[in-house]
């Protein structure tokens, strides 16, 4: 005869208590806790469960356009306010050591490589450069200057050759501004350099040049023998004529 017999349950085990980790994973079906058996007090879309260190606690959802993030303690997280940029912003996938980045397009979203660097010793490498520069430049400078430099307080520039194209003056200003002294060359001249003395003269001597460019202080000689022959004095001397 097959065993009909049973385990009857009396009414105080009916309820049974569970104590806490008796019931093990392994005695819980698959997929068989949903969110019904589960409350947070007073839970809401969108709520989070949280572990505090000790048991599990209710994190209401955030505001709108918050982000979730470890609180100062770093053992909890909790919701702030976003503070990074907006736009997506898309880099190249190489870029040059030490390049200055640009964004291209209106969009600002796009950055690229540019032609200026900036080494790590802070020093500035470009093409050129268009505006004012407002600070001080200091080193050298191989390219070219258009531009006013000093315009508002005296300023010094050193350079080993100033070249002025063009047939274009080369003006010194008075102490006001606006009247000025010009030197500027020909129309048309084969090149040449004149070196110019080592002091400053005295009173009444001229700027001579020995032919090769190279210029003297002189002076003025008068002849006081009377002796001319054909117009040429024979002493060699210069013919001063008084009146």
């Amino acid at each position: 005869m097959a065993n009909t017999s049973y385990v009857g349950v009396g009414p105080a085990d009916r309820d049974p208590t569970v104590s806490d980790n008796s019931v093990t994973t392994a005695k819980i079906q698959d997929n068989a806790v949903t969110g019904a058996k589960i409350a947070m007090t007073s839970d809401a879309a969108g709520d989070i469960l949280t572990y505090t260190g000790t048991d599990y606690a209710r994190l209401p959802i955030g505001a709108v356009g918050r982000v979730l993030k470890v609180a100062s303690g770093g053992t909890a997280v909790e919701w702030a306010t976003d503070t990074a940029g907006t736009g997506d912003v898309v880099g190249p996938g190489s870029a040059t050591d030490d390049a200055l980045a640009r964004f291209d397009t209106t969009t600002g979203k796009l950055i690229q490589n540019s032609t200026a660097t900036l080494s790590d010793a802070g020093t500035l490498t470009a093409t050129a450069f268009s505006g004012p520069i407002t600070g001080a430049v200091t080193g050298n400078v191989t390219g070219n200057i258009d531009g006013t430099v000093g315009a508002t307080t005296p300023s010094t520039v050193v350079a080993t050759q100033v070249d002025i194209t063009a047939q274009g003056d080369l003006r010194l200003q008075d102490t006001t501004g606006g009247e000025y002294v010009a030197i500027q060359a020909p129309t048309a001249v084969t090149s040449w350099t004149l070196t110019l003395p080592t002091n400053d003269g005295t009173a009444s001597q001229f700027l001579q040049t020995d032919g090769a460019g190279v210029s003297t202080w002189a002076t003025v000689i008068t002849d006081t023998s009377g002796a001319w022959t054909s117009g040429t004095s024979t002493t060699g001397k210069a013919l001063v004529m008084g009146f």
